[in-house]
């Protein structure tokens, strides 16, 4: 089973620790069955040293191997920077499809967010998780609603655009008449 118990949490921060975890990290993203092109170290590494971000990277680990993983920033929102700690994926504002790193087989998914957001709950000090450009296709907010309901706290999703597509079906030429 997949059972939150049996998962473990890796907490990395900084990029100078997640050079060092950068074999896990892609672990995590080549299991993911999301968009991952802005979860990749080759995109986050490099923007957190360009706007000097310190990241965290929680890796949620099963039998030793890091299966998922959040990759967040913490920043601080409101006038003079005294207000709330909010935790945000890096690039935020140039990115598209940010999501979480969570394996594709279902009861995984979810026995990782469930490990996940129990370390986040325990680690103290921050007030808001904001998890924007998540694709429509993802199963990452479900998931979290449902961890977040199970362990009583509240949440709200906002849809804010949908993403587009053009449908490749068919022969080049039927695509052009379109």
């Amino acid at each position: 089973g997949a059972r939150a118990a049996t998962w473990d949490v890796v907490s990395v921060s900084g990029v100078t620790g997640l050079a060092r975890w950068h074999e896990a990290w892609r672990t995590a993203a080549a299991q993911a069955s999301t968009e991952r092109l802005f979860l990749e170290p080759e995109w986050i590494l490099p923007w957190c040293e360009e706007f000097g971000r310190q990241p965290r990277v929680l890796f949620a680990v099963q039998a030793g191997r890091p299966r998922a993983a959040v990759i967040l920033v913490a920043e601080r929102w409101g006038p003079g920077q005294a207000g709330p700690l909010i935790l945000r994926p890096p690039g935020l504002g140039v990115s598209d499809y940010l999501d979480l790193l969570l394996p594709s087989d279902s009861a995984a998914a979810q026995a990782a967010v469930a490990a996940l957001l129990d370390w986040l709950i325990e680690w103290d000090g921050w007030d808001l998780l904001d998890l924007p450009n998540v694709p429509d296709e993802s199963p990452t907010p479900a998931l979290l609603m449902a961890a977040a309901a199970q362990r009583g706290l509240s949440w709200h999703m906002m849809t804010t655009f949908h993403r587009p597509f053009i449908a490749l079906n068919g022969a080049w030429a039927g695509y052009e008449a379109s």
